[in-house]
């Protein structure tokens, strides 16, 4: 069974496995200074971040932010050694189920990885909607927005 377990207390082993899958699943410049993330983790009410586990074994991680209307995805990571076997199919079903629009942003279809990233929202239910114009550095930098929204029954 798939769930997602929120941490709150930086010092278990829960949030070292988190740590460690962020840094190794994106650069650097794709996540916050880890002091930073830790105060949000402890302190924000609106940030959550999330253990995903299968069967009680740690596999992945998922965080997200409570804004006014919808949530926005920060990161999601499936371990290496659990990619392909659909946990992250598996882990967006289940975030659909607990929360009704969500907004995350992946790069540019420039390379094989973000072509297979955009397909993978694509297969969940996500649509692009509009690209975020940021700067990274010196540098402008540009994403797809995406996101599903689920109507409420």
């Amino acid at each position: 069974m798939i769930e997602i377990v929120r941490i709150t207390d930086c010092s278990t082993q829960e949030y070292q496995f988190t740590e460690e899958l962020l840094t190794a699943s994106f650069p650097e410049e794709e996540y916050r200074e880890l002091a930073m993330l830790r105060k949000y983790v402890e302190k924000e009410k609106d940030f959550y971040y999330h253990i995903i586990l299968h069967d009680e074994e740690p596999i992945g991680l998922v965080s997200f932010w409570q804004l006014s209307n919808y949530y926005y995805v920060e990161h999601l990571a499936v371990h290496t050694n659990k990619r392909g076997k659909n946990y992250g199919g598996l882990i967006l079903s289940l975030l659909k189920e607990r929360l009704q629009q969500i907004i995350l942003e992946v790069e540019l279809p420039n390379d094989e990885t973000s072509m297979k990233r955009i397909k993978f929202y694509q297969r969940n239910g996500f649509t692009a909607f509009g690209n975020y114009i940021f700067t990274l550095g010196k540098d402008k930098q540009q994403d797809i927005l995406m996101k599903v929204v689920l109507s409420s029954i």
